[in-house]
């Protein structure tokens, strides 16, 4: 089982891909309706749900409506409630329109996730029906785990220490951006895993916890970035994480499995984006790509910023491939005369993505490029060595690319670490990784409002581990301020302890530990709290809550002490989540939406055509 995959959770219809059977307790609701405006069918502005009761579909007026009722834009139709839950809203429109036998007139049907637009039964907001003009380019921006307590804890040490509110708040809000709450339940669980949103995103349906782009019932629509690609659009998948993790990969692989990394690594090889950007080495050969004449693979920050200005060519293999990595060999390089390896200004681990948008680009229309930048995930913001791009230089690199492609583009962009840090309770990475998250959305949001032409999307597939800043008054802020302080992550004081020579008793574990802590993030750790690091490593229980007892929850308890963050447990949670639009059409976002929506409401704003399978 993955880090971010929960347990499936029993009482739920896998099959269905939707919530179980009404007996659960959780399940129930009573028969009353929801009266939704047609203007949500038709793909229209707002949202408005009106509650009223009754069994049958009824117009605004209160009138049933038969086959031959008129669709105006000022006529409401009932739904149930309970369709509405379990189905979700596509769903439960659907089958209110279809007991009714509507149809409006001129729009197209709208079928299942790779047939159609969206989520099944089709009515999703905006989905193929609107008359706007469509949307060419959308920037879906991911902070992977993001809870609302991990946006609150950056927010406030923004505010106290730069003085100045997070680019996502200041985006907000703008004229025209929209936020809407957004559910993310999974087909078999309460609480989803990466692979499961990622796949609901991608074709408009439920999947099971750990599968990407497979449906419950054995179906592998085409995923988001191949219908794009189908639809002559421009595809980029931009990560801090392996390029084969599964929030990616839900959108350009189809897999039972979320761990079946060099199966997914061949498809990402086979199934060319014109952009790919993260780490992987050990999951992506050299070998698949060294024949692709319109390619090039990149394994550091310069080589990715020599592609920029074309001194890397189609067909090339970097030279930067170390030991234990995917080694492509020397025969596939391509580099322009007088072409070194040598990084520009911003194409290290620091900022400058932004200054760098538009500023180093070559002339002409630069080749396809892979970028594995890692062999397995990019390094942790506060442990990331200079030959690995922050995720903004990399954003930049990927739009300066795909803004050439004559169709538009769709770019994923995600900061897969923040999930990462949420798992092992490190709420000193978590701010870190925020931050440079908080970055990458100002340079997406520049290019995005620069044009007329272009959505913004930021959002999270699920919260991870609820954390949350908790102490009162002039301590609070003093905590929260050292929250910035920290010079390397639980996953570096991980690797320390892990290679600490010979056998350790309890005791010296416990004291090695400390001294880690201590140097990572600066906080002073006092004899109390050094007896339950002791405890700890004598295998006893030192929390009731027993999944917190692993030693990252330990550890992330005893820094919380001084810095003010703590978690509820090393795993996802059910917390439904925050979607910002901003850009054309962003105004069509409803307040609340189902993650399965999401896909049809982007589909019809970009008017992009059903989807072919193509496994």
């Amino acid at each position: 089982m993955h880090a971010d995959q929960p347990e499936s959770t029993p009482g739920l219809d896998a099959t269905r891909g939707q919530l179980g059977d009404p007996s659960d307790a959780w399940a129930r609701v009573d028969d009353s309706r929801l009266r939704v405006p047609m203007d949500v069918v038709r793909g229209g502005e707002s949202m408005g749900v009106v509650a009223t009761t009754g069994a049958r579909a009824t117009s605004s007026t209160g009138a049933p409506i038969g086959t031959g009722a008129s669709l105006d834009s000022g006529t409401s139709m009932s739904v149930s409630r309970r369709s509405l839950l379990v189905g979700g809203l596509a769903g439960g429109l659907g089958a209110a329109m279809a007991s009714a036998g509507l149809r409006a007139s001129g729009e197209r049907q709208q079928g299942s996730a790779g047939t159609g637009g969206g989520a099944p039964g089709g009515g999703v907001p905006g989905v193929g029906t609107s008359p706007r003009s469509p949307v060419r380019n959308v920037i879906f921006v991911v902070a992977d785990g993001m809870a609302a307590g991990t946006l609150g804890l950056t927010s406030h040490w923004s505010r106290l220490m730069r003085g100045e509110a997070l680019h996502l708040e200041r985006l907000g809000r703008t004229s025209g951006a929209r936020r809407a709450l957004c559910s993310t339940h999974s087909a078999d669980s309460v609480v989803t895993d990466s692979a499961a949103a990622s796949s609901a995103w991608s074709v408009g349906l439920k999947h099971r916890n750990g599968s990407l782009c497979i449906t419950p019932d054995g179906a592998t629509p085409a995923p988001w970035l191949m219908r794009c690609q189908q639809g002559g659009r421009g595809t980029g998948a931009v990560t801090t994480t392996t390029i084969c993790h599964a929030t990616p990969g839900g959108m350009y692989a189809n897999s039972m499995d979320r761990g079946e990394y060099a199966a997914i690594g061949r498809q990402l090889a086979d199934r060319k984006l014109d952009v790919a950007l993260g780490g992987g080495r050990d999951h992506v050969n050299p070998a698949w790509l060294k024949d692709q004449n319109d390619c090039a693979l990149v394994l550091t920050a310069a080589e990715l910023q020599a592609w920029r200005v074309g001194a890397i060519t189609a067909g090339a293999v970097g030279t930067s491939a170390r030991p234990g990595s995917c080694e492509g060999g020397g025969d596939g390089i391509g580099r322009r005369s007088g072409a070194g390896t040598g990084a520009s200004t911003g194409a290290g681990t620091g900022g400058g993505g932004g200054a760098m948008l538009g500023g180093g680009a070559a002339e002409r229309t630069p080749p396809r490029v892979v970028g594995l930048f890692n062999n397995n995930h990019m390094s942790m913001v506060l442990d990331r060595k200079s030959d690995e791009p922050a995720l903004d230089v990399m954003t930049g690199a990927a739009l300066e690319r795909l803004s050439q492609h004559p169709g538009g583009f769709f770019l994923q962009v995600e900061a897969g670490r923040v999930d990462h840090a949420g798992h092992a309770n490190d709420a000193v990475s978590l701010l870190a990784e925020m931050l440079e998250f908080d970055r990458t959305i100002a340079l997406a949001a520049e290019f995005a409002l620069a044009r007329t032409d272009t959505l913004l999307v930021v959002t999270t597939d699920h919260a991870t581990a609820g954390a949350a800043f908790t102490f009162y008054g002039r301590k609070g802020v003093d905590a929260c301020k050292r929250l910035g302080n920290a010079k390397h992550s639980f996953d570096w004081i991980i690797d320390q302890f892990k290679a600490l020579p010979g056998e350790l008793a309890a005791a010296g574990q416990a004291a090695e530990m400390v001294r880690l802590l201590t140097t990572a993030t600066g906080v002073s750790i006092g004899r109390e709290l050094l007896g339950v690091l002791e405890r700890h490593f004598s295998g006893e229980i030192v929390d009731p809550s027993l999944r917190r007892n692993q030693l990252v929850c330990v550890m992330g308890s005893i820094v919380g002490n001084s810095l003010g963050v703590q978690f509820v447990s090393p795993d996802h949670t059910a917390d439904h989540v925050d979607v910002l639009a901003l850009g054309k059409h962003a105004e069509t976002l409803p307040s609340f939406v189902d993650n399965t929506e999401l896909n049809g409401w982007i589909a019809g704003l970009m008017d992009l055509p059903p989807g072919t399978p193509v496994m």
